[in-house]
């Protein structure tokens, strides 16, 4: 794992991928996660994120069935947009979902960075 030259501490993102398992990604992109040695509860809360994140993404984000034909993908913009209107209950509690996993994230963070310890640097990429 990498050392900036402004921080000495070894810089971890705590950032979610789909379909990326444990949401960390050190810096040095041939560390190995599993040399943290992260308690179990961590690693169990860190598995359970990236899997709500998941589970939260909405069909519109992956749905590629139509890419490289511009008029159908014109017209499943639309579709979406369509439910976006007329479900304005589901877009609230996709913003919520939102906020919460933000609010988690920042918990993870600091908990991941408590119990690594002082030569790393934990941040948070939400997104």
């Amino acid at each position: 794992m990498t050392m900036s030259a402004a921080d000495d501490r070894i810089h971890i993102r705590l950032m979610n991928e789909y379909g990326g398992g444990l949401p960390l990604w050190p810096d040095d992109i041939d560390a190995d996660v599993d040399e943290l040695h992260l308690s179990d509860s961590l690693t169990s809360d860190l598995e359970a994120f990236a899997a709500r994140w998941d589970a939260s993404i909405s069909p519109e984000v992956y749905d590629d069935r139509w890419d490289g034909v511009p008029v159908m993908q014109s017209l499943v913009r639309a579709r979406y947009a369509l439910g976006r209107l007329l479900h304005p209950a589901r877009e609230r509690a996709a913003a919520a979902e939102d906020d919460e996993m933000r609010r988690i994230g920042a918990e993870l963070r600091d908990r991941l960075e408590q119990e690594l310890g002082p030569a790393y640097r934990v941040t948070y990429v939400h997104g």
